[in-house]
């Protein structure tokens, strides 16, 4: 992917609705084939306290048909309390599994 599409679709999760980015996990894909490693990354320290560290997402891209990754970013929770849940594989069914999108939680 392109460094300028990564930051297109970067730009437009960063711009969302603060409705959408909190309304809660929403399950999007279910596939049947070995869970991906996670990708660990450090992140560079910010001089804003208040920013919380959301780790890559791995977003389903209807246009494209298939997942993209939104690069890890800094951000100001929606709420005090807010903590950051990131996405992960949840297993579904004998043989499925399906991934959870990252949400804001209590």
């Amino acid at each position: 992917m392109t460094r300028t599409m990564m930051m297109g679709v970067l730009g437009a999760i960063l711009t969302m609705a603060p409705s959408q980015a909190e309304a809660g996990p929403r399950v999007h894909v279910s596939i049947n084939a070995p869970i991906p490693a996670p990708v660990v990354v450090v992140p560079a320290p910010t001089r804003a306290p208040a920013r919380i560290w959301v780790p890559d997402q791995v977003v389903w891209d209807a246009r494209m048909r298939r997942n993209v990754v939104i690069p890890g970013h800094w951000q100001v929770a929606p709420r005090a309390a807010a903590t950051w849940v990131p996405g992960h594989w949840e297993r579904r069914g004998r043989n499925g599994r399906v991934w959870v999108e990252g949400y804001w939680a209590r």
